[in-house]
């Protein structure tokens, strides 16, 4: 067989096995919407976070002392712009939107990372964070965020930063005056909107003024 007749025959293998390798994806997704499958069951796969910030925005005064400690304690210095956690003030209503890290089931911003600086820590509760040595400043996981402000922040050193969970105690929730933001130890929740992040604590839960704890069932609170 000559060397022409070769190299017919591998792109002819390689043009048939490209074709049935997209037929194959593609009826992965024509089943899974046939059945009505969980999109879950075909998406990026990563341990469970397990813990997570919870808030409450009405509760929220936009004092942002938890930006000067988060900053303080990642950053060694009170620098807003810094902040892992942000608080979003709208001109057209009274209460903040307080921007959290998710600690995201199927993180977006670890899956597109190329050099998996963005990774899952199983040191630290399973943490969605970022290895400077390995970040390029890509920030190809800030434009990943699905959320209306990226929760990860381009710092002066060119590398990417953000929420680190304080290493397993969050200092925005340890010293939020109102408890306007809680940590949550236990699995995030899988879901596309705020619900299993944001909440009414005055309405939705019972405050335990012995503990000093909001109670919320089915949850260990930090």
């Amino acid at each position: 067989m000559s060397d022409l007749e070769e190299k017919k025959i591998s792109r002819r293998r390689f043009i048939k096995g490209a074709s049935g390798a997209v037929a194959g994806a593609m009826g992965v997704t024509f089943v899974g919407h046939l059945f009505g499958l969980n999109e879950r069951v075909f998406a990026f796969s990563l341990p469970d976070s397990e813990g997570y910030l919870l808030v409450d925005d009405s509760l929220c005064q936009n004092c942002k002392k938890c930006m000067a400690v988060c900053s303080l304690y990642n950053e060694g210095e009170v620098n807003f712009s810094l902040s892992r956690i942000q608080i979003a003030d709208n001109p057209f209503y009274i209460d903040q939107t307080i921007g959290q890290c998710r600690q995201c089931v199927d993180a977006p911003c670890v899956e597109i990372c190329p050099t998996k600086a963005n990774h899952v820590d199983p040191k630290v509760l399973n943490r969605r964070t970022i290895d400077k040595e390995k970040c390029l400043g890509c920030r190809l996981c800030q434009e990943a965020c699905p959320f209306e402000f990226a929760r990860l922040q381009y710092g002066k050193d060119q590398k990417m930063r953000k929420c680190t969970l304080c290493d397993g105690e969050p200092q925005c929730a340890k010293n939020c005056p109102t408890t306007a933001i809680r940590f949550i130890k236990g699995p995030a929740p899988y879901q596309r909107g705020d619900s299993g992040y944001r909440v009414d604590f005055r309405s939705d839960f019972k405050y335990d003024w012995a503990r000093q704890k909001w109670d919320i069932p089915g949850e260990k609170l930090a």
